[in-house]
C-alpha cells in the first residue's frame, strides 16, 4: 500500500503529536510527588517513577523493576494488600494504607489507590502517597489528648490526696510537738512524716508531668537528691544492669525543686535502661565545674559561672547523629509503638531549663550515651530564705475566717491556729463564708480560704467579701496545682496562696506573714 504525500505528512504529524503527548505525560509522572507504579497481577513492579523509587529506597528504574510490592510490606499488612488487589482486579475501588520497609530499612506508611489496566504484563496502576508524617501527627494528637485526660484525672486525685496528706502531716507534727525528745515513739512519728513528704513529692511530680505546675525552688543538695533516689533508680534499671555512683565531696547545693530533679534522674535512668536490653553499666557522678567561654562557643549558649554537673552514662547501644539531634523533641521516640510516649527527655529538657541549667548529650553507636546536666551552684544569698523558713512559728490574737470543705483538714487547721492564740470562725463553703463575714465583719483580720469548694468557690467568695471590705487580707489554700491558681485568676491578681499538703509550721509562718504585711 502506498500513501500520498498528504497522507504521509498527516501520519507523521499524528505520530509527532502522540510522541509529544507521551513526553508530556511522562514528564508529569516523573515529577509528581506521589509514587506511580505499574504492577503485575501479583504485585511485581514493572515500572516506577522517582517518587515511588524513593519510597521503596532503590536508586534506579532497573532495580525497581522485578521487585515485589507485597514483599516489601510488613507481614501483618500483606494479606489485606493482596485482598485489596484482587478486589480492584474484580472491579472494586477505594484505597488501602499499609506499612512497608524500603531497601535501606526505613519504614513508611503508604496510602495507595489502584485501578486495573488489563495490559499484559501490566495489570494494575498504583498511585502511592507517603503518609508517615501524617500518621506521626495523628499519634502526637492522640498522645496530647491522652496527656490532657491524665492531667484532668491526676488533678482531681491530687486534690483529694493532698487534703489527706495535709491531715497526716498536720496531726503528725502536732503529735511530734507533744512528745519529748527521748520518747521511744518519736522515731515512729518521724518515719510517718518522712513518708508523707515522699508522698507529697510523688503527687507534685505527677502534677508537674501532666499539668506543668510551677516548680517550688528551695536550696537542695544534689548529692542528697541522688542518694534519696538511689533505691528508686535501682528498681528502674533492674538487676542485670550494674549501677555505680561517684559523688563529689564539694558542696552541691543548688536552688531547685528536689522532686523535679528526681524526675530528671528517673527519666535518664529509664532511657539508659532501654539502651541496654542485654545488661550493662549505668554510672552516675556529680562534680562542680566552671562553665566558661569554651562551653559557650562550643554549644552556642550558656552563662559563665560555677555549676554542679550531674553526669549519667550508660554502656548501651548509643545513637547515630540524626537520632541524637532529635532526642529532646516532644513525641520523638525510637521505641516501638505502645512502648513509649517520646516525652521523657523533652520533660527532662524542660525541667533543666526551668532551673536555668543546661543539658548536653554525647553518643556514638555501639559506644553508649552520656548526659551532662548543668545546674547553677547556689549563691550564699540564695540560702537565706531556707534559714528563715526554719524559724519557729509565732502566733497572734487576730480573728481568722477559715473556709474549708474537707472536714479533717478544717478541724486540724482550726485546732493548731487556736493553739497559737488565733480566734477561728469556721465556714463549710463559700456561701457560708460570705454569710459569716457579713455577721462578723469588724472582727475578722484574715480570710483563709480553700480555692475549690462546693456551692461557691474560694475566689468567688473572696470577690463578694472584697466588695464589703476592699482591704481584707486573704490567703488561699489548694490541693490543686499552681496552674489551677492561674486559671482562677489568683496569680494574675497577685493574691497569695499556699499549696497543700502544708505543715503546721509552714502555714503558721505564712499566716503571720500575711497578717504583718
Amino acid at each position: 500500500m502506498s500513501f500520498t504525500n498528504n497522507e504521509t505528512t498527516a501520519v507523521h504529524e499524528t505520530e509527532e503529536r502522540l510522541s509529544q503527548s507521551e513526553r508530556r505525560l511522562r514528564a508529569v509522572v516523573e515529577t509528581v510527588p506521589d509514587g506511580v507504579m505499574l504492577l503485575t497481577a501479583d504485585g511485581v513492579i514493572v515500572e516506577a517513577n522517582p517518587a515511588a523509587r524513593e519510597m521503596i529506597e532503590v536508586d534506579s528504574p532497573a532495580k525497581a523493576a522485578g521487585t515485589s510490592l507485597p514483599g516489601l510490606v510488613l507481614p501483618e499488612y500483606r494479606a489485606a494488600l493482596r485482598l485489596y488487589m484482587d478486589g480492584v482486579l474484580s472491579g472494586g475501588a477505594g484505597s488501602i494504607e499499609f506499612k512497608l520497609t524500603g531497601g535501606n530499612g526505613a519504614r513508611r506508611w503508604i496510602e495507595t489507590r489502584m485501578v486495573p489496566l488489563r495490559e499484559s504484563p501490566v495489570s494494575l496502576l498504583a498511585v502511592c502517597r507517603d503518609i508517615t508524617e501524617h500518621r506521626l501527627l495523628e499519634a502526637q494528637v492522640r498522645h496530647t489528648q491522652k496527656m490532657e485526660a491524665i492531667g484532668t484525672l491526676s488533678g482531681g486525685i491530687a486534690h483529694d490526696f493532698n487534703n489527706i496528706l495535709t491531715a497526716i502531716i498536720g496531726y503528725g507534727n502536732v503529735l511530734k510537738l507533744k512528745l519529748k525528745q527521748e520518747d521511744p515513739l518519736r522515731p515512729h512519728v518521724d518515719q510517718i512524716l518522712a513518708s508523707s513528704e515522699r508522698a507529697t513529692a510523688l503527687t507534685q511530680s505527677l502534677l508537674a508531668f501532666s499539668r506543668k505546675t510551677a516548680i517550688t525552688l528551695r536550696p537542695a543538695s544534689i548529692n542528697d537528691t541522688v542518694q534519696r533516689a538511689d533505691k528508686l533508680l535501682r528498681g528502674i534499671i533492674g538487676e542485670d544492669i550494674e549501677y555505680r555512683t561517684s559523688l563529689t565531696g564539694a558542696s552541691t547545693t543548688v536552688v531547685a525543686d528536689a522532686g523535679q530533679l528526681e524526675q530528671v534522674l528517673m527519666h535518664l535512668a529509664t532511657n539508659a535502661r532501654d539502651a541496654m536490653p542485654a545488661g550493662g553499666t549505668l554510672t552516675l557522678t556529680t562534680e562542680c565545674r566552671d562553665l566558661g567561654d569554651d562551653f559557650i562557643r562550643a554549644h552556642g549558649y550558656g552563662k559563665a559561672g560555677r555549676y554542679v554537673v550531674i553526669t549519667v552514662s550508660d554502656s548501651g547501644t548509643g545513637m547515630d547523629e540524626g537520632t541524637r539531634a532529635r532526642i529532646f523533641d516532644p513525641f520523638f521516640t525510637t521505641r516501638e509503638i505502645g512502648k513509649g510516649t517520646g516525652l521523657g527527655l523533652s520533660i527532662v529538657y524542660g525541667i533543666v531549663k526551668q532551673h536555668h541549667g543546661y543539658i548536653t548529650c554525647s553518643s556514638e553507636q555501639g559506644r553508649g550515651t552520656t548526659f551532662d546536666v548543668y545546674l547553677p551552684l547556689a549563691k550564699p544569698s540564695e540560702l537565706e530564705p531556707e534559714l528563715k523558713r526554719t524559724c519557729m512559728p509565732t502566733g497572734g490574737d487576730e480573728t481568722i475566717l477559715l473556709a474549708e470543705d474537707d472536714q479533717a483538714v478544717k478541724k486540724l487547721t482550726a485546732a493548731y491556729l487556736r493553739d497559737f492564740g488565733y480566734t477561728i470562725l469556721e465556714a463549710e463553703n463559700g456561701d457560708d463564708a460570705v454569710r459569716l463575714f457579713a455577721e462578723n465583719d469588724g472582727a475578722i483580720g484574715l480570710l483563709l480560704f480553700d480555692v475549690f469548694m462546693p456551692k461557691k468557690d474560694g475566689k468567688t467568695a473572696y470577690d463578694d467579701i472584697k466588695r464589703l471590705r476592699p482591704g481584707i487580707k486573704i490567703l488561699f489554700m489548694s490541693g490543686y496545682s499552681a496552674a489551677a491558681m492561674n486559671q482562677k485568676g489568683i496569680s494574675a491578681e497577685g493574691l497569695l496562696y499556699i499549696l497543700k499538703p502544708v505543715s503546721p509550721e509552714t502555714l503558721l509562718n505564712k499566716v503571720r506573714e500575711v497578717l504583718d504585711t
